[in-house]
């Protein structure tokens, strides 16, 4: 599902597609990072981008969302269909790789449009074969546009079918760094990461975000809240990591659609969007960098299968 029942013109938009080249995503490579320094990681990422009446409209113009003059600051990333928009409305995608289409941010591709990956064909006897065919389909793209990152949303992240899923992803997917497991509710996990081994024995991440940006307060979520809470959570959370000797890498989720001129005391107007995760990345400590995802699942890769992952990057030089 494209999500694209309020766009405007688009058999218009469409038919011009085949004739405006495309913008070809920029990404960090991995002989690029230097592994060796830092011990904490965090990238930001926006909600909702695989709502494509929406990436059609406000989301990449608006100063609240893409539009934004610091919205290619190093670590805050954004959820948008690629796939999507480059056969739907290039003009669009364009403009948003002009914007965040650099090496300190990652767009993430949500999901190929609207599903969720353990309610995929699940009453269908060939789930597996058309989990594999809808990979398929949407890996050529990726690699035509170098979207580095997979995203989508499930119901429930750990159960058997979304595993199942992830596995297949893996193995389909082929030029990808990593993936984002998004559950719908909450948003924010506890940062879990599952591994998943593609076709040619190489492990990929599926990573989950362990806090949200959300506006509301709510004891059944301990890691969603403000900027300003949210960011004491991240630094308590690494000092504690710090004490142990330990690496930390995390993500926060924001909610496109919270607003918090009412709530926050440290979010400039507009008090909602990008600004949320600005306020929320200036109260870090100092010692946490703000990184893009694909760089954060590299350095994830890096920590936790480092052989591989070193002949890896050794092999493409």
């Amino acid at each position: 599902n494209t999500a694209t029942n309020h766009c405007l013109n688009l058999p218009f938009i469409s038919s011009a597609a085949d004739r405006i080249p495309l913008q070809i995503n920029r990404e960090i490579e991995p002989a690029e990072i230097d592994f060796s320094s830092g011990t904490a990681f965090h990238s930001f990422l926006m909600s909702d981008g695989d709502n494509v009446q929406w990436s059609m409209s406000s989301y990449p113009y608006s100063d609240k969302y893409i539009g934004h003059r610091l919205a290619g600051t190093a670590g805050l990333n954004w959820t948008m269909v690629p796939t999507s928009l480059s056969v739907i409305s290039p003009c669009t995608w364009n403009d948003a790789v002009e914007r965040v289409g650099g090496k300190e941010c990652t767009i993430v591709e949500y999901g190929g449009g609207y599903h969720y990956p353990d309610l995929f064909a699940i009453r269908r006897a060939n789930r597996a074969e058309l989990l594999r065919a809808f990979a398929r389909n949407i890996s050529s793209i990726l690699e035509e546009l170098n979207v580095k990152v997979f995203g989508f949303i499930c119901v429930d992240v750990a159960s058997e079918a979304a595993q199942e899923a992830f596995q297949i992803y893996a193995e389909e997917l082929t030029g990808i760094t990593g993936m984002v497991a998004i559950q719908f509710f909450p948003y924010e996990l506890d940062g879990e990461i599952y591994w998943k081994t593609n076709k040619s024995g190489i492990d990929i991440p599926v990573m989950t975000t362990r806090y949200s940006l959300w506006n509301e307060i709510n004891p059944a979520r301990p890691r969603a809240g403000v900027p300003e809470y949210v960011s004491s959570l991240i630094n308590r959370d690494v000092l504690e990591s710090q004490a142990k000797g330990a690496q930390s890498y995390s993500m926060t989720i924001a909610h496109a659609w919270s607003d918090y001129s009412a709530t926050s005391m440290v979010t400039d107007a507009p008090a909602s969007g990008t600004n949320s995760m600005l306020a929320s990345e200036k109260l870090l400590l100092p010692e946490i960098r703000p990184v893009s995802i694909n760089e954060l699942l590299w350095r994830v890769r890096m920590h936790y299968r480092p052989e591989q992952t070193k002949k890896l990057i050794e092999n493409e030089r």
